[in-house]
């Protein structure tokens, strides 16, 4: 999308393009990028920096959580509420149908799936747990996940195992692997006759590594083996759409990378196998093939809908390729320094190819709860400390509005801890 065409269907005036970037800043004037220039040249990403609204007090590099709104959407979103606020009930009951089929069409569109093969849920962890709990295992039944796996999905497969009698086999997998082959192997190894399906994580949320999904897929297809795939932290950030993955699952959080309100996931299942998945939430009603059987999830904010769909045209005006390239170059910018402190290991892949915009280290015979404390205290700068048996270090994720000077204070931080 054109960026006059973009401003027009936005309504972001000459006002919005010149807003500050924050009160400290707005006092001593805004320093231009010098990060490499990747992609398209003439991409005016002062523009897109500034869209973001985030707190002058501190800087904030823990955008993995969740996202920020733009200010713009932000915006829209706060009066979306007040109108529901006034009209209450006769606004869900008029609306919210209407509203949630022309949000699954966008993102159906946008994904480059079937409309009925997706449905909105409220985050990653909900999308898959309907899965996890939904899908027909039985006792002695095998399901393959790894030590680098988020909690919540470590946690749904470990209670199908005390409830159902399932055996969950954990893999270790490298932080830093030479191949592609070695981690499919690794996958591989694991599965026998009784394996029914595998969980990968698209991108780990503990370093950023990126696995090869479609080639675990297509491995654990040719064993008979169904695939759950974690995109909570590549959607909207890796340039990629759900097909690609060659998955029968995928969960995804859009109020991460996609920028979409908090408390908005989505969730794909291939047409075929939705007739097999029992609904998280009960439902009759349905016909056992029909999607929607997933929807009955109770009240749910009708803002959150259209709050998603500005996220998804915000997006589209950046550009997926555009975004990913900018989003690992953050990345690469302050990893390819940071290998070269004393006291720094970092624990993110040294292959761009296996990472984009989330990064790790550790800080040498130190305990990062303790460090990321001292970035925050000392230098004003938010990570969040990842202390797990696979993992130990302190997780770096930068966002589009981030700018170098940010990065540099955080070299300057960690040459000095």
């Amino acid at each position: 999308m054109e960026r006059r065409k973009f401003l027009r269907n936005t309504g972001l005036g000459l006002g919005f393009i010149y807003a500050p970037f924050s009160l400290a800043e707005a006092s001593k004037g805004i320093s231009k990028l010098t990060l490499p220039e990747i992609g398209d040249q003439d991409f005016d990403w002062e523009f897109v920096r500034k869209a973001y609204d985030p707190s002058p007090d501190f800087i904030n590099l823990e955008n993995g959580y969740f996202s920020p709104q733009i200010r713009e959407d932000y915006e829209k979103f706060v009066g979306y509420g007040r109108e529901l606020n006034q009209r209450t009930s006769n606004m869900m009951r008029s609306d919210l149908d209407d509203e949630t089929l022309e949000t699954r069409k966008a993102m159906a569109e946008f994904c480059g799936v079937d409309l009925e093969e997706i449905v909105l849920t409220r985050n990653t962890t909900e999308s898959l747990n309907i899965v996890i709990n939904g899908l027909e295992l039985q006792k002695g039944d095998e399901a393959v996940i790894t030590d680098q796996c988020y909690p919540n999905m470590i946690n749904a497969f470990r209670q199908r195992e005390k409830r159902d009698s399932i055996v969950v086999k954990e893999i270790s997998l490298p932080m830093d692997p030479v191949s592609d082959d070695e981690l499919v192997n690794a996958y591989e190894k694991a599965i026998t006759p009784k394996t029914k399906v595998i969980l990968v994580t698209h991108m780990i949320n503990l370093t950023g590594q990126v696995l090869p999904c479609k080639k675990i897929s297509e491995m654990a297809h040719s064993r008979g083996v169904e695939v759950i795939v974690d995109a909570a932290h590549s959607f909207a950030h890796v340039d990629f759409q759900i097909r690609d993955l060659g998955a029968d699952y995928v969960g995804t959080s859009l109020h991460k990378w996609l920028c979409a309100p908090v408390g908005s996931g989505l969730l794909y299942i291939k047409k075929e196998h939705v007739s097999k998945v029992w609904p998280l939430f009960g439902d009759v009603e349905n016909d056992p093939e029909n999607i929607r059987k997933f929807e009955r999830q109770g009240t749910q904010p009708l803002g959150t809908r259209r709050g998603i769909r500005n996220a998804i045209e915000f997006h589209k005006f950046i550009g997926g390729r555009r975004k990913e390239e900018r989003l690992r170059s953050n990345t690469t910018y302050w990893t390819q320094k940071a290998r070269s402190f004393r006291k720094i290991i970092v624990n993110t892949p040294e292959d761009p190819n296996r990472y984009a915009g989330l990064g790790n280290f550790r800080l040498k015979g130190s305990n990062p709860g303790p460090v990321s404390k001292a970035l925050f205290d000392d230098y004003r700068i938010m990570t969040v400390p990842v202390d797990t048996k696979s993992v130990t270090g302190i997780r770096v994720t930068p966002h589009l509005y981030n700018t170098e000077e940010h990065l540099e204070k955080l070299l300057f931080a960690l040459e000095r801890l």
